[in-house]
């Protein structure tokens, strides 16, 4: 069994340590918690602007966090079906999908509100990662992956094509990949913007929000 740690690496500064590990303890902590070994990707899911316009509402926050929350959710437990269709059976508790995300509603350089998007970082079991990877398809021209629109089936492909613009999903090797990457997760939770926040997703998507101050 791995032991999964971000906090033996140098950082550009104590304070992003500290938060980083802040962040992520209670994910880390569940994952070591298991028999299962892990790997763990990073996963974003981008949403069409058009739609938050016309169907959610630009500049309600609390809609969009709603919005997104309620796909990645919808998504989490469809991954999880696929990799096994009993996922929620207690026997399976050490192979469930575990991830960490963010909702960001603002521009990184400029501020201004964008279409909301989520950063996670998804930890799945060894026993479970080759069908959870079936669910992808890899980009021919770079080393990341995109949703397999083949696990949806009738209307809900096109349904899941209006709502969502993109998704890309890579994996994270090194314990370095992982601290970077939820660093970079980080970099608006504790700022002056209305909206957005740490929060952690177990299983079929939200479990439970855990403050960041």
């Amino acid at each position: 069994m791995v032991s999964y740690q971000l906090n033996e690496f140098d950082t550009d500064g104590s304070l992003k340590r500290k938060n980083i590990n802040k962040f992520s303890h209670e994910f880390f902590q569940q994952v070591n918690q298991r028999t299962q070994d892990h790997t763990f990707y990073s996963f974003t899911l981008s949403t069409r602007e058009k739609y938050v316009r016309d169907n959610i509402g630009w500049w309600d926050i609390d809609a969009r966090e709603r919005f997104v929350n309620g796909l990645y959710s919808r998504l989490i437990h469809r991954l999880s079906s696929k990799c096994c269709s009993n996922y929620k059976r207690p026997i399976h508790k050490d192979r469930s999908l575990l991830s960490l995300g963010v909702i960001e509603h603002h521009s990184r350089t400029t501020g201004d509100l964008i279409q909301p998007h989520i950063h996670s970082t998804i930890a799945v079991s060894n026993d479970w990662n080759d069908r959870f990877l079936s669910c992808f398809q890899r980009s021919p021209c770079r080393e990341h992956f995109s949703l397999d629109y083949e696990m949806f089936s009738g209307d809900a492909i096109e349904q899941w094509k209006n709502k969502v613009s993109s998704t890309q999903l890579e994996v994270l090797p090194t314990g370095h990949d992982k601290y970077n990457w939820i660093g970079y997760c980080i970099k608006q939770v504790d700022t002056t913007y209305q909206g957005g926040g740490s929060t952690l997703f177990i299983n079929e998507g939200l479990g439970k929000r855990t403050a960041y101050q």
